[in-house]
């Protein structure tokens, strides 16, 4: 596997694919601003420090397993232009996607946050997927856009979780999600049906 220490690469342009899966950042990992063009794969990658990637924009994303352990995640205002796979992907620290844009598919099946994990005002274009997603703290989807359907089903909710203001353009899925805190919905726009089958 390979092991990199502090990683800086803030603002660079990426050419074609950026192979880093299953690598290991014993440092702080730095890509504010990191354009990749190509296939960004960080499959099984481990950030044992602080991850930082805001203002980065991505051809194709895929941080599915990836494990943040050390410290805080930052995403805000990261720009997906492609897939953003995320499925299984184990986050520490507080956890931020502020701002962001996924212009195509996002995929976080099986998701693990540990602490807060802040989706406010993110924009999901395509497919936004959070199926058997589990969040031990605070939740935050405040202001998000859904342009298609939320899938949640099966999620868990171990704190309080907000979508205040959040607006659906397809289909709201929460069906056999529990719910263990307060669970804020107020004022959010469902344009398409709204599931809550057997939800706890």
């Amino acid at each position: 596997r390979i092991l990199i220490g502090d990683a800086s690469l803030e603002n660079a342009k990426i050419e074609g694919d950026a192979p880093f899966g299953d690598a290991i950042f014993n440092g702080q990992a730095r890509f504010f601003g990191a354009n990749f063009s190509g296939k960004a794969d960080f499959y099984g990658a481990e950030f044992k420090h602080y991850a930082g990637f805001n203002e980065a924009e991505f051809g194709y994303a895929d941080f599915e397993r990836a494990k943040f352990t050390g410290g805080p995640i930052s995403f805000k205002y990261v720009k997906f232009r492609g897939p953003a796979e995320f499925a299984h992907a184990t986050f520490k620290g507080r956890t931020e996607f502020i701002g962001a844009k996924f212009l195509n598919n996002a995929y976080f099946q099986s998701v693990r946050a540990f602490d807060e994990a802040h989706f406010e005002r993110v924009r999901f274009r395509g497919v936004a997927s959070f199926q058997h997603g589990r969040f031990d703290g605070f939740a935050g989807f405040g202001g998000a856009r859904f342009a298609l359907d939320a899938d949640f089903i099966d999620a868990q909710f171990g704190e309080n979780s907000s979508f205040g203001n959040a607006t659906i353009g397809g289909d709201a899925w929460f069906s056999n999600c529990i719910f263990s805190g307060e669970a804020d919905f107020s004022e959010v726009g469902f344009n398409g049906g709204a599931w809550f089958r057997e939800t706890k």
